[in-house]
């Protein structure tokens, strides 16, 4: 399952995508977080990389976010992987057992997100219009569950795996655009981060390696080690491109 999504905008819109994801903090903040759903000020050519990724959030609802999927999606302090997040979807993880020898494919049950802006924001309406505070502290928050499957791979498929994240997360460079919505991949190696976020339908790597992970995701979840076997190839031919 490859997830993408390309909208446009109005203003109409835009207004319903701030209620319906309870916006509380400046609209800067919030593009830089969230990911393709409508591209603006696009200047110049990107170079088919990996991005930087933002930690250094200020609203209580997006550290609560990033610390809440860190936490639920890689419980075991995996050394690397990758942690998806679609917009308005089900927020998922694959990472790497090194005692088990496994890639290891996690999903929360419901939407993190749903949960962590309820306890950290208030909605107050003013007539016609909606209006979205930050909480100092968060408030009756509920940790989704999770559930785990796990796929035994040969030590040679971990190398490559492990030497494709190692080369796809050096030097990241940010786009030259700002998008809102859709879904992140975020890598983690030794680390190390960097996300594919928003990207352009000439670029190679990137999206062959979004890809790659959405298939791999989907092998682990229903225990396909025959097609999971398969994905090598298509690893180290990404990890030849990401080095060059």
């Amino acid at each position: 399952m490859h997830i993408k999504s390309k909208r446009r905008v109005n203003k109409e819109n835009f207004n319903g995508f701030l209620q319906t994801h309870k916006t509380y903090t400046t609209m800067k903040e919030i593009a830089l977080f969230l990911s393709s759903f409508v591209f603006v000020g696009m200047t110049a050519q990107a170079q088919d990389r990996l991005e930087p990724v933002r930690t250094n959030h200020t609203a209580l609802c997006l550290r609560m976010y990033r610390q809440e999927y860190m936490r639920l999606l890689n419980v075991h302090n995996a050394k690397w992987g990758v942690f998806r997040r679609p917009s308005n979807m089900t927020e998922s993880s694959l990472t790497y057992d090194e005692r088990a020898r496994a890639l290891v494919y996690t999903e929360i049950e419901g939407v993190l997100w749903g949960n962590v802006t309820k306890a950290t924001t208030k909605r107050i309406e003013e007539g016609n219009s909606v209006r979205i505070i930050d909480l100092e502290e968060p408030q009756n928050y509920q940790a989704p569950s999770t559930t785990t499957t796990l796929l035994p791979i040969p030590n040679h498929m971990a190398k490559n795996l492990k030497k494709l994240w190692d080369a796809a997360v050096r030097n990241p460079e940010q786009v030259d655009w700002t998008t809102l919505d859709g879904c992140t991949w975020e890598f983690f190696v030794n680390g190390k981060r960097a996300k594919a976020h928003s990207f352009r339908k000439d670029w190679t790597r990137v999206p062959r390696l979004t890809q790659l992970v959405d298939n791999l995701m989907e092998a682990v979840s229903n225990k396909d080690t025959e097609t999971l076997l398969q994905l090598e190839q298509e690893t180290i031919e990404l990890r030849q491109l990401f080095e060059k």
